[in-house]
């Protein structure tokens, strides 16, 4: 999700749109996977295999992305762009945090805080890939693009922008593989019954109450 901040100002370049057009992805992505999470929880619920989950959100974010790779207007990319990270996101978030709960119920916080810390990780880590791929020579942004009358957008070099499929083409990869990673690996708590984790929560609030005393 937070790659959108990492790529705005490529895309300000690339497709010559001021920053405030530019600067609606990531509050937009974020709107939808709050949105999209209303969803998610009717699956959740109903303790549909995560395997799939993952699966099902991974597919829609690659296909967005494809369709993202090959948009010549920026709206088209900004909506094929927004969609995906926004579902990839809706499922990522609840159903790993959800089955992190399930595997170490008595450590809820700390399960979902590990697994919730790799998006600030990712961030980091993709920022730097960005900015390798489509600026390795580190060239100047300019706002205004200069050589443009009354440009309202800021721009790189022409040999930056060339990059800019190569860029998308690279995070597809790199999702592709993570969300190979995660289908592998995710795996159905061993507590299905939300009634059983409470009771676990209860039991853990007792021993912690009667160890204080």
């Amino acid at each position: 999700m937070y790659v959108a901040g990492g790529i705005q100002l490529y895309v300000e370049s690339y497709y010559k749109v001021g920053t405030t057009k530019a600067s609606l992805m990531l509050p937009t992505i974020a709107f939808l996977n709050a949105f999209l999470q209303l969803f998610t929880v009717r699956f959740i619920q109903r303790n549909v295999e995560p395997k799939l989950l993952v699966a099902i959100g991974a597919v829609c974010n690659l296909g967005c992305l494809v369709g993202a790779l090959y948009s010549d207007n920026y709206w088209m990319f900004f909506s094929l762009f927004t969609m995906g990270s926004g579902l990839n996101t809706a499922w990522a978030y609840l159903v790993t945090t959800h089955h992190s709960w399930l595997w170490f119920p008595q450590n809820p916080g700390l399960a979902s805080g590990i697994c919730l810390s790799g998006c600030g990780v990712g961030a980091l880590v993709f920022n730097a890939i960005i900015n390798a791929v489509m600026n390795p020579d580190n060239l100047d942004y300019t706002n205004p693009c200069p050589g443009v009358v009354d440009a309202n957008y800021g721009c790189y070099p022409p040999s930056v922008d060339d990059n800019f499929r190569k860029m998308i083409l690279v995070l597809i990869g790199c999702y592709s593989g993570f969300a190979l990673i995660g289908i592998v690996f995710i795996w159905k708590g061993p507590i299905v019954a939300g009634s059983e984790w409470n009771r676990l929560r209860n039991v853990d609030s007792e021993l912690r109450s009667s160890n204080s005393i």
